[in-house]
């Protein structure tokens, strides 16, 4: 498979990378926080906006060269997009890596017979692997999470409530970290070409920054879900979901390239 089909995603698909993205943020911090489950959308919201000026400006045909470079250029070359390009890939390396330390914990303490060192290595192994079959098998891969949120309806059937407190904010920051301009940025940029995620003939631009967002708010939707009936942190089910999408995280972040 070449560069160019390897690039492409469904509106489909970047629905649940978006979702993916928020939710396993929202996991891997162990957000219970009722007012900071909002945080992420209004970041959401905000680069979304952002990434609509983009792609107002930016051109429906250009090269896999610098890509990402063009999208934040509006199809021109100039040193300030390439050196903002670089910024974003840098930090989506750092939350890249953040986000494997937080995962490589919530697996140790699930298995504590495992090394730190091996769950980390491990973890850093599939990451890189995921993303270097581009984003079109990511965003497939995210696609499975149809079939993990289906039975999670019929599992809050059977359990039992827990109250939660709508005026509880959290006590750290970290909420205010979960989502940042790099994985929303070059989400979008990867929708900008023709391609599956945009039709001959379609024009509506403002479509891709929606999506982005609803995704984000189904992730926020199913974890306020997820708090009311009692998930902890050691429900299998739970650990499986925000593992899944925790992958799904890492690779897009690892994917942002210059």
């Amino acid at each position: 498979m070449n560069a160019y089909k390897r690039s492409k995603i469904t509106l489909f698909q970047l629905f649940f990378l978006s979702f993916s993205y928020v939710f396993s943020g929202l996991f891997l911090i162990r957000e219970r926080s009722f007012l900071s489950f909002f945080i992420p959308l209004g970041a959401i919201l905000l680069f979304s906006a952002l990434g609509f000026l983009f792609l107002e400006y930016a051109p429906r045909r250009f090269t896999e060269k610098e890509r990402f470079v063009s999208f934040l250029s509006c199809g021109q070359t100039h040193f300030f997009a390439k050196l903002f390009a670089v910024i974003l890939m840098i930090s989506a390396v750092v939350e890249a890596l953040l986000s494997v330390i937080a995962f490589s914990f919530s697996a140790r303490k699930f298995s504590v017979f495992i090394p730190f060192w091996l769950i980390f290595a491990l973890l850093l192994i599939v990451g890189f692997f995921l993303s270097s079959h581009g984003l079109t098998a990511l965003g497939r891969f995210s696609e499975l999470t149809v079939f993990l949120i289906i039975p999670l309806l019929f599992w809050l059937v059977f359990w039992d409530i827990h109250p939660m407190d709508i005026r509880a904010f959290s006590g750290n920051g970290y909420s205010f970290f979960l989502v940042m301009p790099a994985a929303v940025f070059y989400l979008l940029s990867m929708t900008v070409s023709e391609s599956t995620a945009m039709p001959k003939g379609f024009n509506d631009i403002r479509v891709f920054p929606l999506v982005t967002f609803f995704g984000a708010c189904l992730a926020v939707f199913c974890m306020i879900l997820f708090r009311l009936y009692g998930a902890s942190d050691d429900n299998i089910f739970f650990l499986f979901f925000g593992w899944m999408t925790s992958l799904v995280r890492i690779g897009i972040l690892l994917s942002v390239r210059v």
